[in-house]
């Protein structure tokens, strides 16, 4: 018969019954803004009180990080570039970045999904953030970047090793967002100070961090987690993302309009996407005709076959505000070969998407942006302003870069602006209804601007 010393009993074979804490079990989420540019992005990101994700800053240039604040600074390729940057030269940063790969790995380990930021074009940005996303995919993090493109006056150059870079994400990633600085000028004029648009374009970048991010963390009466938003981000081909707010009578369908009509990403079509993540915030006066109405906005194009998973917030602090953010992937080539035949019938003006791509897929998608004419001309003289946006239409494929011209060859417009607005005009004549858009939800996006 087997005996037991009852104490010994107890103290070497009891069961620890403490679960974990929570915050151990919550997802980690880390953004790491690489180069000069992706580390301006991250001020705008502190500025904005990013919420839930860890900031790193990566670069090549010592100094451009010490002027960081509210990040951790990482300093890559201190032995090859003596932390003086990478002159403009992917090379010299993939080398920096690949010489401090174990370091970069401390910063990540235990990281489950990776934002990369990074304006691309110039050499850290370019050349590191490709090493840094192989870096994450071999760790097994669900990785997203958001990238930004030259401008069309930074020259062919600067163009084509954006579009490597590009190239070389896509081959990696789960999923890269394209955001062309071009865009800028469908809402700035002659008089929009350069600090003005490079600050509206990383708004841009926060934009798309925060709305992905803020769907894993926030609690609400329905609720998306971390496995939703992978789910989703795994489908193939392309994707799209934006944010609308709106406030007073009908706001939820308004701020639905608006997060698929925002001039920064161009015009957002739905057709033949797979996946959706909608996130609905307001206060608590929040009520299922809003969340019916905004989502039939979203839904309206999306055929049945679409997986579509949104989760319903409360935040006091929104007021009379309610806030629609998408993130729709999954749109295959042959919606999209569909939109551009449509353009072509129409001859309508083209120009680049916000490209949200998944995996290999690696073609733009052009999109129909309506510009209307109106009966009397406008308040603005824009004489002087450059057709860049017809220029650069679908300037991230090689035959249209070849052909880019050069600021002594651009064309004159017409010299009719696209909306009236006294942030950017200081005439005192009065304002033409007939000048503004036709799409409400630029109208509102304008008006937002005027208000400001």
């Amino acid at each position: 018969m087997t005996t037991y010393d009852d104490e010994n009993f107890v103290s070497n074979s009891s069961i620890s019954l403490e679960t974990p804490e929570i915050e151990k079990l919550r997802p980690r989420l880390s953004l790491i803004g690489v180069g000069g540019g992706g580390g301006n992005a991250l001020k705008t990101m502190v500025e904005q009180g990013l919420d839930g994700v860890e900031l790193f800053a990566a670069n090549t240039d010592v100094q451009d990080l010490e002027n960081l604040k509210g990040v951790t600074p990482i300093s890559i390729g201190s032995h090859s570039t003596e932390g003086l940057g990478a002159g403009a030269d992917p090379k010299v940063g993939k080398k920096a970045a690949e010489e401090s790969q174990e370091e970069i790995r401390r910063y990540l380990e235990g990281t489950h999904m990776l934002f990369i930021t990074a304006c691309l074009g110039g050499g850290t940005g370019t050349g590191a953030a490709p090493v840094i996303a192989q870096l994450a995919k071999d760790m097994g993090i669900l990785t997203v970047a958001i990238v930004t493109t030259p401008w069309s006056f930074e020259g062919k150059k600067r163009m084509l090793s954006a579009k490597s870079g590009i190239d070389e994400l896509c081959a990696i990633l789960d999923t890269v967002i394209v955001i062309p600085n071009q865009n800028i000028f469908r809402i700035i004029n002659e008089k929009t100070p350069m600090k003005e648009c490079e600050d509206l374009v990383n708004k841009t970048l926060y934009d798309g961090v925060s709305a992905i991010s803020a769907l894993i963390m926030k609690n609400g009466s329905i609720n998306i987690d971390f496995a939703d938003v992978k789910t989703i981000m795994q489908h193939k081909g392309k994707a799209v993302f934006g944010v609308g707010v709106s406030s007073g009578e009908d706001r939820a369908i308004l701020s639905a309009e608006d997060a698929i009509s925002n001039p920064m990403l161009d015009d957002l079509s739905l057709k033949g996407t797979k996946g959706l993540l909608v996130s609905l915030t307001a206060g608590a006066d929040i009520n299922p005709f809003e969340i019916q109405g905004a989502l039939s906005v979203i839904q309206k194009d999306v055929g049945e076959e679409c997986e579509v998973i949104f989760g319903i917030f409360q935040d006091e602090q929104m007021g009379d505000n309610f806030k629609t953010a998408v993130i729709a992937t999954g749109m295959d080539q042959s919606v999209e070969e569909k939109i551009v035949e449509i353009n072509k019938e129409n001859n309508s003006t083209e120009s680049n998407f916000v490209d949200v791509i998944n995996d290999n897929e690696t073609e733009n998608v052009e999109l129909e942006v309506k510009k209307t004419t109106p009966e009397e001309p406008h308040n603005m003289d824009f004489d002087d302003y450059n057709d860049f946006d017809d220029d650069f239409s679908d300037s991230l494929s090689d035959e249209n870069i070849s052909n880019l011209p050069e600021p002594e060859d651009w064309e004159k417009d017409d010299g009719v602006p696209l909306f009236n607005s006294d942030r950017f005009d200081s005439s005192e004549k009065e304002d033409d209804s007939n000048s503004q858009l036709e799409i409400p939800a630029l109208q509102r996006f304008f008006g937002k601007i005027k208000g400001q």
